[in-house]
């Protein structure tokens, strides 16, 4: 019985978020206090004060006799006895008494034991003051005093409440019979604050005794005033009531807790007393489950063994120990009893979670180690539990998932499904379940529902995600938490698609003000993704202030965990306006700490537990790709060595943020974006779709993010629908952002993250054949110029990429089509230093462009939009430029409209004796090329400037000016028919520059290996037309030798060892170094593991085939056969390091119709092309990041060089038929248009053949 009644009273005392109980403590426990010394004297018991009392007013007696024997009195005597006191020698005088008579010694353990208890508020009827003493030694709990009326309205809870008075000076002190009398009117503000105590909470008497005097009047009171509304109060201790007694006490409401026999091994009633109270503090502390030590049971707090006295059964609010692994052994007990009773425990142990929004870094580790050792044996055990089994056993997995923040697998999810669809069958017949049953079922459905939305949110799947909504939307009502995630799920969604009207919308019509902080802070995150930032600062402030109110009034796991994700909003908030200029911290950074120390030791360090995850995520984070988005230019070489736990570990930061509630950032503030990012790069290669809408939603958007999470080959892996939805995605997220500062607004730094993301993200789709329309697309990027509205650099660069990236996106035919948009788009006269043009597209060869292709009236606006730039400002003059070139070069201008551009480009240079135009960034042999107000002018001032010792000066970079202009204009490659001809004396200047050139700068820079000058490879080119001097020869070949006496060829990741290798080839053909030994340097470059290398090796190779193909001998000789049969053996064996490179040097060799180079390596060639054709499928999954980054172009040449063999005449064999077909079918841009270009590229030729 007493055991029932103190579990009772134990359970609402820990009772959370509220304080349930409230204790009020008697003169019993002021015996407890410590004693310095045995012979000290204990406090008097009421009985002992009464006769102390009695025998002052015997002495007091005229003619009394102390000898003789005194009346006999008891406790109930005191008050009586103490008012015959006042009277006879005033109340100084029994103030005095007392204070002589009643010790104020020194708390014991005891008080401080009853004060670590959380108690709603401690009422004492006792004078001393042990209790204060006692409560500035206990840090577990901050107990505000009050010592008389006025002190309620300061006081904060809990409180010690000092009913009767207190030592020294806090009078009167309750004694006597008219004190007791008129207490109720006196002191009405006390006796009002006990009455609410006694109606809110349990009420627990300690250290009272059944004839205490305190204990009758305040039970009478209770009794008097409260009738039969009165509650019942637990009086306990060593009371050693007869059962009339007991009686008596039940029917005046008060129920005993008698421990007689629980101590009844005492040596004496001193002692009984002590061990009483130990037994109620021993079992009251047993209710403290240490949250903080969850899913582990705290530790016991005492040894029931040392003071001699058993104490209840453990309480239910503490985990349990859970089995270690499933019992397969022989005499095991069958697999489902074995689930049974592990779901049982998973089930406690989730019921009281102490409330930690998110699961502390801690304690993941062991919890998934426990979770995964029972996950496969309770799927395995499904089918022999009942639905309702079944259903509590799939929930607990669900909910240890989701606790874990794992992502829940397929598996699991069709098992949730399953049996979800079980349960509703029979909930529809004789199903015998009680009403708390049918509760419990209704829940772990509800669980298993929102579960599975999560699931299908985050699978994309929006059929699903649908339907687990409508029924969802049907059963959670309305304010539970259930309802709230609903909501959380639906903006989630909506966030996902990027619909934001909508999004504004669900927000607008979620009310979080009376819900649990987190599902505010999750709101205004949404709120600030949305671009609704004052708003969701709003949201987040109240969130903040809700926070710290629970927080100071009970300082528990729940209220800290938090509070610590709420000061993170705290934190950035704060930030953001320091970024606005110096603010005075007054200490904030300090206060902030201590918090955060505070917080720890309830594990809810948001910020630690953040950056736990966050390390925890990238700490096997595979290194980056060497390949860029366009695959046309490497970054750097790295080997990946990325496992697949890094998607689980990016998947659960993720989900930690969206619990969390942390937005991507904040204006001048990054919170999240950041983790998102990394996230995407690591989920990339799992699930590109995914990872795709995450930047969408606001990570980091830079390029190597980008290039990492939405790669062509993860686009590829992408099925249509999933490809088209991101595309549309990223275009609504686009209308929204950039549709606001058009219309006016003024963009965030967050906001302008977005909408580079969404950019970013629409250029890349378009490479995905049929997303969406590419000629759309580009007229759409190109007329944003119209808008004026540049916003940033970074932006911008974007616009550029989007253009750029759908041109390459379009047919051939769609690319003539689209000249007129280029030609119309504005130049703007404000433009950046680092804006671009889309005329630069039309420098490429393809397609060909008619004058008469496009209207008379596009030409002439064109030039005159043109013609007005080069008027304007030297950023605008370059864009212009860039207009110009490939108009000029393809000689589509009209004479009149030549000499209008002329006119506009040379200003008044012309009318000076020398000079040529200045257009910022242009090299001066472009004017050769370039409409002149005379005709030969631009030759003649360009020989001026150039050519001829007089025209140099001697200084290092002029001379390497010199060679590079002097060698593009020698070359009728770049310039055509405006090539200049230099006489016999200046080619011997030229050569003589370029060998002393060669002999210092380029030779020191190129052992340096810091080589990278574009002069190298002019230099090169103009050799091909033209014979040098066998010393200048003879040096180039000297300079390629630093190429292979280092170790590694390349020894800095950044540079590029391209013109090193070109000059190895150079050498080697046009007769300055030995043929067989610069076939062995390109052979070790192009076998070298560093992919840069290789394939630098590779195109050097490729550039002396082709050069000595279109040259002839005797000025270029070509490699040996033996030399090109190296590219057969690499693409048989399909090496994985210069695959690419051999490649297209296979393909350069088909296109170059040399039949022995072809014999060589067709056989090997062909083999190769069949292994890669299976092994070079989008579906293939490689750990390599190289590997799986370069399929998109390894297919393009793979499809290219089908084609070349076809047109070589050796097509027969099925693979090149099979690589033809898979070109044509493929999903990317790039492979699929590789007939296009093979094709257009074989008319070039020929035509320039037939010319």
């Amino acid at each position: 019985m007493n055991a029932r009644h103190i579990i009772h009273i134990r359970e609402a005392l820990w009772k959370r978020p509220e304080r349930g109980a409230c204790v009020m403590v008697g003169s019993g426990l002021s015996r407890q206090a410590e004693r310095g010394h045995p012979s000290e004297c204990r406090p008097p018991t009421w009985g002992k004060l009464a006769a102390l009392l009695q025998e002052e007013l015997r002495s007091d007696e005229p003619g009394s006799d102390s000898s003789s024997p005194a009346e006999r009195v008891t406790a109930r005597d005191c008050s009586r006895l103490a008012q015959q006191y006042k009277a006879t020698f005033g109340q100084t005088a029994l103030d005095s008494f007392l204070r002589e008579r009643v010790p104020d010694g020194e708390p014991g353990s005891i008080h401080e034991r009853l004060l670590r208890l959380p108690w709603a508020d401690v009422f004492s009827t006792n004078w001393d003051t042990l209790l204060e003493k006692a409560a500035g030694k206990v840090f577990d709990q901050t107990y505000d005093p009050v010592l008389q009326s006025a002190d309620l309205a300061t006081a904060v809870a809990p409180r010690i409440v000092k009913l009767h008075g207190s030592f020294p000076s806090s009078r009167p002190f309750v004694v006597t019979e008219e004190d007791y009398r008129t207490y109720p009117t006196r002191f009405a503000p006390l006796v009002n604050t006990v009455q609410q105590a006694l109606m809110e909470s349990i009420f627990l008497l300690v250290g009272f005794s059944g004839d205490d005097p305190n204990f009758l009047h305040w039970c009478g009171w209770v009794r008097d005033h409260l009738g039969t509304a009165a509650p019942r109060l637990y009086l306990a201790g060593l009371l050693g009531l007869d059962r009339p007694t007991r009686l008596m006490l039940e029917e005046r409401g008060v129920i005993p807790i008698d421990l007689t026999s629980e101590v009844s091994g005492a040596r004496n009633r001193e002692e009984g007393h002590r061990r009483a109270i130990e037994w109620i503090l021993g079992s009251l502390e047993a209710g403290e489950t240490r949250e903080e030590l969850w899913p582990s049971p705290p530790p016991q707090s005492s040894d029931p063994g040392a003071i001699g006295i058993t104490l209840p059964v453990p309480p239910s609010g503490q985990p349990r120990e859970v089995s270690g692994a499933p019992d397969d052994g022989s005499g095991a007990e069958p697999l489902a009893e074995q689930v049974n009773k592990v779901v049982a425990d998973w089930r406690h142990n989730r019921r009281v979670y102490p409330g930690w929004p998110i699961l502390p870094f801690s304690k993941h580790f062991g919890l998934s180690a426990d979770t995964e050792r029972w996950v496969e044996s309770m799927l395995q055990a499904l089918p022999a539990l009942d639905p309702p089994g079944r259903l509590r056993a799939v929930r607990e997995v669900i909910e240890r998932h989701e606790l874990l923040m794992d992502p829940m697998t397929p598996k699991l999810a069709t098992a949730a499904t399953e049996t979800l669809t079980a349960v509703e069958e029979y909930l529809t017949g004789s199903n015998g379940l009680t009403h708390e049953r049918q509760h419990e079922v209704t829940e772990d459905r509800i669980a298993l529902m929102l579960a599975l939305l999560t699931y299908f949110r985050h699978d994309l799947n929006q059929t699903g995600f649908e339907n687990w909504e409508r029924r969802l939307g049907q059963v959670a009502r309305p304010g539970t938490s259930a309802f709230h995630r609903l909501q959380h799920e639906r903006c989630l969604w909506q966030l996902r698609v990027q619909d934001f009207a909508g999004l504004v919308a669900r927000l607008n019509a979620w009310r979080t003000g009376a819900a649990d902080p987190m599902w505010s802070l999750r709101k205004a995150a949404l709120l600030v993704e949305s671009g609704e930032v004052d708003d969701g600062r709003r949201v987040a402030l109240e969130a903040i202030q809700r926070a710290e109110g629970a927080w100071s009034r009970d300082r528990r796991v729940r209220t800290a965990a938090r509070l610590g994700w709420a000061i993170q909003w705290r934190e950035a908030m704060r930030l953001m306006e320091w970024s606005k200029g110096p603010v005075q911290s007054d200490g904030v950074s300090q206060a902030h700490r201590d918090l955060r120390a505070e917080l720890a030791a309830h594990d809810s360090d948001a910020r630690s537990n953040l950056d736990a995850y966050v390390r925890e995520m990238t700490k096997e984070q595979s290194e980056e790709s060497p390949w860029t988005f366009d695959l046309r230019r490497v970054n750097r070489f790295t080997w990946s060595n990325a496992e697949a736990r890094s998607f689980r570990a990016a998947m659960r930061v993720v989900r930690l943020l969206e619990l969390a509630g942390l937005p991507s950032g904040l204006p001048r503030v990054r919170i999240a974006s950041e983790y998102i990012g990394r996230a995407a790069s690591l989920v990339g290669p799992y699930f590109p779709a995914y990872a795709a809408r995450l930047l969408l939603v606001g990570g980091s958007g830079s390029e190597k993010t980008l290039d990492a999470a939405v790669s062509q080959t993860q686009l590829a892996r992408m099925s249509d629908k999933e490809a088209s939805a991101l595309f549309e995605a990223a275009q609504r997220a686009r209308d929204y952002f950039v549709g606001n500062w058009t219309a006016g607004g003024r963009p965030d730094d967050s906001e302008l993250e977005a909408a580079h993301n969404a950019i970013e993200i629409m250029s890349r789709c378009i490479a995905r054949h049929g997303v969406a329309s590419a000629p759309d697309i580009f007229k759409w990027a190109v007329n944003y110029r119209r808008s004026q509205h540049w916003v940033d650099i970074r932006f911008w660069s974007s616009i550029a990429k989007l253009w750029e990236r759908s041109w390459n996106a379009m047919d051939l035919g769609s690319r003539a089509s689209a000249v007129p948009e280029i030609l119309g788009a504005p130049i703007p006269e404000n433009a950046l230093f680092v804006d671009a043009d889309p005329g630069d597209l039309l420098l490429r060869e393809l397609p060909k462009i008619k004058r008469s292709d496009v209207d008379q009236s596009v030409w002439t606006s064109s030039v005159h939009r043109i013609c007005a730039a080069l008027r304007g400002s030297e950023n605008a003059r370059h864009l212009a430029f860039e207009r110009l070139r490939p108009i000029a070069r393809r000689h589509l201008l009209t004479e009149t409209e030549e000499q209008e551009v002329a006119r506009a480009l040379w200003g008044t240079v012309h009318e000076q004796p020398a000079g040529l135009p200045k257009v910022p960034r242009v090299d001066d042999w472009e004017y050769l090329v370039l409409p002149e107000p005379e005709p030969g002018i631009a030759a003649q001032r360009f020989r001026g400037l150039w050519i001829g010792p007089n025209a140099t000066q001697a200084d290092a970079e002029r001379r390497e000016q010199t060679i590079r202009n002097v060698a593009v204009a020698w070359n009728p490659d770049h310039v055509g028919d405006r090539v200049i001809h230099l006489l016999e004396e200046e080619q011997e200047w030229f050569w003589g520059m370029v060998e002393e050139w060669l002999r210092h700068e380029s030779t020191q820079r190129l052992k340096r290996g810091t080589t990278d000058d574009p002069a190298v490879r002019l230099l090169l080119d103009v050799l091909t037309h033209h014979r040098a001097p066998e010393s200048m020869l003879h040096r180039l070949a000297e300079n390629a030798q630093p190429v292979t006496r280092r170790r590694h060829p390349i020894a800095e990741q950044w540079t590029s060892p391209e013109n090193e290798f070109l000059m190895v080839a150079a050498s080697a053909a046009l007769g300055g170094g030995e043929r067989s030994e610069a076939e062995d340097r390109l052979r070790l470059g192009a076998r070298s593991p560093d992919g840069r290398v290789s394939l630098a090796a590779w195109n050097a190779l490729r550039w002396w085939i082709r050069k000595a193909g279109q040259t002839g001998e005797p000025l270029m000789r070509p490699p040996s056969v033996d030399s090109v049969g190296d590219i057969g053996v690499v693409v048989g064996t399909t090496q994985q390091s210069g695959l690419i490179g051999a490649l297209t040097v296979a393909r350069t060799v088909y296109e170059g119709g040399n039949p022995q180079f072809i014999a060589a390596i067709h056989s090997r060639v062909v083999e190769g092309l069949r292994r890669l054709r299976s092994e070079l499928d989008y579906r293939t999954s490689s750990a390599d990041r190289w590997v799986a980054d370069e399929l998109p172009l390894r297919r393009h040449w793979c499809v290219w060089l089908a084609w070349a063999i076809t047109g070589a005449g050796r097509g027969d064999d099925e693979v090149i038929k099979s690589w033809i077909e898979a070109g044509d079918n493929d999903p990317l841009c790039l492979v699929r248009f590789a007939r296009e270009w093979y094709a257009a590229s074989q008319l070039a030729d020929d035509e320039e053949e037939g010319s």
